[in-house]
């Protein structure tokens, strides 16, 4: 939110003029919100992202997030994507590659309530899996949906026509039963 526009903005601008700089840092845990106003100690929610560094290396966009807690089942797989979404957008306002992408957690924790649905994922790459792991799966998917986003939205840009006379969201679906196939292809 309006937090960390203005940050971003400034990141952007500094990579710009400084491609070596390490200070592009953006900051979502705020020390005057959160413990000057009492927030961290009386209970109320406080962010779980302190924040996310961007470097150029090597010519491309290197993110690093840093969490002070967060849910492995229920939240990471959205922040993830969040985050790695963030990441390309960033990249291509530079003009730049992604380049790798680091996630830190203070306190990874699965809740009571997620300990079921957990234990069902482990049970079902036991089972099922092929080797992988399921961050291996996990990285694959956002790699794929990422890539769908930014097809479309590069047509999208550039005023293109979809093929055949698709409608965006008929070409959307093309692309992901794409995704699938390749997906299934991969598994077998």
């Amino acid at each position: 939110g309006e937090r960390i526009v203005w940050q971003i903005e400034k990141a952007i601008e500094l990579l710009k003029k400084e491609p070596e700089s390490r200070r592009a840092w953006i900051s979502v845990w705020d020390q005057h919100t959160e413990v000057d106003n009492g927030y961290f100690f009386d209970g109320k929610d406080v962010p779980c992202t302190v924040g996310f560094g961007i470097r150029l290396i090597q010519g491309k966009l290197v993110m690093q997030t840093v969490m002070r807690s967060q849910s492995v089942v229920g939240v990471f797989p959205y922040d993830s994507f969040l985050f790695l979404t963030l990441q390309e957008l960033i990249a291509n306002e530079l003009g730049v590659d992604v380049g790798h992408y680091i996630h830190t957690c203070n306190s990874a924790h699965i809740y009571e309530n997620e300990l079921e649905f957990a234990q069902n994922i482990v049970t079902w790459y036991g089972e099922h899996g092929d080797g992988s792991t399921p961050m291996d799966k996990i990285e694959y998917a956002l790699k794929e949906a990422g890539q769908r986003w930014w097809t479309t939205q590069e047509m999208l840009r550039k005023g293109e026509s979809f093929p055949d006379g698709f409608t965006p969201d008929q070409f959307e679906q093309l692309l992901i039963s794409g995704a699938e196939n390749r997906a299934k292809a991969r598994a077998n």
